[in-house]
């Protein structure tokens, strides 16, 4: 008399988990991962100068010299009578020059120009765009989703992905152990023993194996390389194939007792083993139609957290 009963997770918790589909109707969105349309406007030094400010200088030109006299400035000269002889008669004349007055570069400046120039600093910069002023707008696009929902998408995958590969070996090996299906729960025990996050599940059905078949599960000899020529499971899982749910729940309920209670059990806890696989192949899709996507084309650092969410999916994935 086995001594197991089959667990089963609501069934409508499961049908919530097959159909998790993201809606992944390509939309019309305007952000970064479109692409920038313009990029902000402003007066920056790396635009380059539009005025600078005037001023007074030598940048600007001499607008007068000082005023000197010296050789530069030419000379006067006078002549006048030295010495007279008896007559009044001038018998010796000298001559006496001086430097004029006059305005050369020689004697330093007065005044220079006034002028616009770079030497008196920068009234006005010129305008201009670029892209370390900021986007002004960003380009529309057609995407499935934005940079930050495929961040949430990745995290609700990577959070439900153990625990659904973990309830599809616990759910597995209960029904097996309803079914008496010994070598098989054996495989299915060994094939889960190496995995760190099912220690726990394993531990589980480990001790069941043993409650249930009288020995440990290390006493059956069982060569799980070898394919079985007929199993059990797969037998079960044909007799399930067809069998809807509104059928099902109508033979538990009495309303058809064309199956037994064991046998109806059994197919709902099939069902499910069905729905969490169906989850797994759903997620591989989607994750490499978000590959495909425009914002993993555009973004290295997506694309590799998609590649490697559909590497860890892949290897939780139900074999």
């Amino acid at each position: 008399m086995l001594r197991l009963e089959i667990v089963s997770l609501p069934l409508c918790a499961l049908l919530s988990w097959s159909a998790q589909a993201d809606v992944f109707q390509p939309r019309r969105h305007q952000g970064p991962e479109c692409g920038v349309k313009s990029y902000a406007t402003k007066a920056d030094p790396s635009c380059g100068v539009k005025r600078y400010h005037s001023g007074k200088g030598a940048s600007c030109g001499v607008q007068s010299y000082r005023e000197g006299s010296g050789p530069v400035c030419g000379e006067t000269c006078s002549t006048h009578c030295k010495k007279r002889n008896i007559f009044n008669q001038c018998t010796k004349r000298e001559t006496t020059c001086t430097y004029n007055t006059c305005v050369d570069r020689s004697f330093g400046v007065q005044t220079y120009k006034q002028c616009v120039h770079p030497d008196f600093g920068v009234l006005e910069y010129n305008r201009c765009s670029k892209a370390e002023f900021g986007v002004e707008e960003y380009q529309t696009c057609r995407i499935l989703k934005t940079s930050q929902e495929i961040e949430a998408y990745i995290a609700n995958v990577q959070m439900l992905t153990p625990e659904l590969a973990g309830l599809y070996t616990l759910k597995k090996g209960f029904l097996l152990t309803h079914e008496g299906l010994r070598d098989e729960l054996a495989c299915l025990i060994r094939a889960s023993e190496q995995d760190v996050l099912s220690m726990g599940l394993v531990e589980s059905l480990k001790a069941s194996y043993q409650s249930n078949f009288g020995e440990s599960v290390h006493e059956n000899l069982v060569s799980c390389e070898e394919e079985q020529p007929v199993s059990s499971f797969l037998a079960l899982q044909e007799f399930c194939v067809g069998k809807s749910l509104s059928e099902l729940e109508k033979s538990l309920k009495g309303q058809d007792s064309q199956y037994s209670a064991n046998r109806v059990h059994a197919c709902l806890s099939v069902k499910s083993l069905e729905m969490i696989e169906g989850w797994f192949t759903t997620k591989i899709a989607e994750i490499q139609t978000l590959m495909n996507d425009s914002v993993a084309r555009h973004s290295a650092e997506v694309r590799e957290k998609l590649i490697n969410l559909k590497r860890e999916v892949a290897a939780s994935r139900p074999k």
